[in-house]
């Protein structure tokens, strides 16, 4: 869970270029590559399965992740998010990152058809629909499946219909979710209670690829594998001298063992 830092008015925020914080310098993208960079290398996260997920302010950077570090993120989840004009227009990342944006119709934060005019003073940004036609195009990706989830919550005056672009067998897929008279909401936790969205954010990046075939490691303990040995400063050691040692696995655990002679 990385946190922005504070604008001039002591928010703390994701800078993507907000007409009111034109005078932020802060390059969060960089921030945000270098901390994945610092968490593959301390804890074995495989970099190549990154993945970015927020709402409103959180859900506009990722997708300026999509558009400026697709090297690294592999798909994005944007819940009630929106990507600026201005970030789209230049967006022309190497790499395909899969989008799942997840939206109410009567959003009045982030509005649903978007504000191309800059009315409401954040800068200028195309509709739900545009900015996922826009992807779509991008991928050269085609109409997959439409429908709608069950109304499973009758009280939320809100139903969740989905629109997917691609296929299973590709990596690449844009999906929408739209979310029929639900607000500035994270559907789940609050507003709709149809879909839950850390949930659906959680299978779609599951959805993307096939999980590589399992090898097996020297180290192995059980189902993990034991990566390195640390002393308590975090150096690695290679001799097992007495001391207290960090033995740290694959799968992001760690042991404290007392070493004696």
């Amino acid at each position: 869970y990385p946190q922005g830092i504070q604008d001039s008015w002591g928010n703390t925020f994701w800078n993507v270029g907000y007409d009111f914080q034109n005078n932020e310098t802060v390059d969060d993208v960089a921030y945000v590559i270098h901390l994945s960079e610092h968490l593959a290398a301390s804890h074995s996260i495989d970099p190549e399965l990154l993945f970015c997920t927020g709402m409103s302010n959180g859900g506009d950077f990722s997708y300026l992740l999509a558009c400026e570090a697709s090297n690294y993120f592999r798909a994005v989840a944007p819940v009630a998010g929106m990507i600026m004009q201005d970030i789209m227009d230049a967006c022309n990342p190497p790499e395909e990152v899969s989008i799942l944006e997840i939206h109410g119709t009567q959003d009045n934060v982030t509005y649903y058809n978007g504000d191309v005019n800059n009315q409401d003073g954040w800068g200028a940004y195309p509709s739900i629909s545009a900015t996922i036609d826009f992807f779509v195009d991008l991928y050269d990706l085609e109409l997959n499946s439409t429908g709608n989830f069950p109304n499973i919550s009758n009280n939320d005056g809100s139903t969740v219909s989905y629109e997917k672009y691609g296929v299973d067998e590709e990596c690449a897929k844009v999906w929408l979710y739209t979310v029929n008279g639900g607000g500035h909401d994270w559907p789940g936790a609050y507003g709709n209670m149809d879909i839950d969205s850390s949930r659906e954010a959680w299978l779609f990046f599951d959805s993307l690829c096939e999980s590589p075939q399992a090898i097996e490691k020297p180290n192995a303990v059980g189902d993990k594998t034991l990566e390195k040995i640390t002393d308590l400063l975090g150096r690695e050691v290679s001799e097992i001298a007495p001391q207290i040692l960090l033995y740290i696995y694959d799968d992001g655990s760690i042991e404290k063992k007392f070493v004696v002679e």
